[in-house]
C-alpha cells in the first residue's frame, strides 16, 4: 500500500527550542508514524535476518549492528495495519531505539524512513477515547493533507515484553 506523503515544508520555518519536539517519521502499513527523536537510536537498513523458533508473528528474528543483537519487531500487527510481504534476506529499513536494559536495542521494520521534522507543542494534539486503546499510541500531528501519529516508546517495547528505560 503506499502511504499518502506528509508536505514536511509546514515543519521547516520551526527552530528547535523548549516549545518544540524532533520527530523522528517513517511509514508502515499505509500510514504515517513517528518518535521522539530523544527515544531514537538509528534508522538503518539491514539484512540476514536470523529467525528465532516459536516467537509470536510481530517478532522476525534477530540481527546484528555494530556487534550488538537486536531484536527486529514487525509493528504493523500490532498496531492493526497489513505487513507487507518480505522475501528471505531482502533489505529492510529499520528504526532502532535503545531500551537502556540488558536486552539491548530493538529495531522497529518500517515501510518507508521520512523526515525529521521540528513540530511546535501547539500541534501536537494528545488522543482520547479510542486511539489511546491501543496503548501504543500518545499523540497526533494534523497537517493539511494527513495526520503523523506519535507512538510510545516504552509502551510499545513493553507490549513487546521488554522493559523500556528512558534516560
Amino acid at each position: 500500500m503506499a502511504s499518502k506523503s506528509i508536505d514536511f515544508s509546514i515543519f521547516r520555518h520551526n527552530v528547535k527550542s523548549t516549545e518544540t519536539e524532533e520527530i523522528a517519521t517513517f511509514s508502515i502499513g499505509g500510514r504515517w508514524f513517528g518518535l521522539e527523536t530523544m527515544e531514537v537510536k538509528s534508522a538503518i537498513v539491514a539484512g540476514n535476518l536470523a529467525s528465532i523458533p516459536r516467537a509470536p508473528e510481530y517478532i522476525l528474528g534477530t540481527i546484528f549492528h555494530h556487534g550488538e543483537s537486536v531484536l527486529v519487531v514487525d509493528l504493523a500487527p500490532l498496531l492493526g495495519l497489513p505487513s507487507p510481504p518480505r522475501q528471505p534476506n531482502q533489505p529492510m529499513q529499520l528504526v532502532l531505539l535503545n531500551t537502556g536494559m540488558d536486552e539491548g536495542m530493538v529495531g522497529f521494520l518500517v515501510d518507508i524512513l521520512g523526515e525529521i521534522p521540528i513540530v511546535t507543542h501547539d500541534k501536537i494534539q494528545p488522543v482520547k477515547g479510542m486511539m489511546e486503546q491501543t496503548g501504543m499510541v500518545r499523540a497526533v500531528v494534523k497537517t493539511p493533507d494527513n495526520m503523523l501519529t506519535l507512538l510510545d516508546s516504552q509502551s510499545m517495547t513493553e507490549m513487546i515484553g521488554i522493559h523500556h528505560v528512558t534516560a
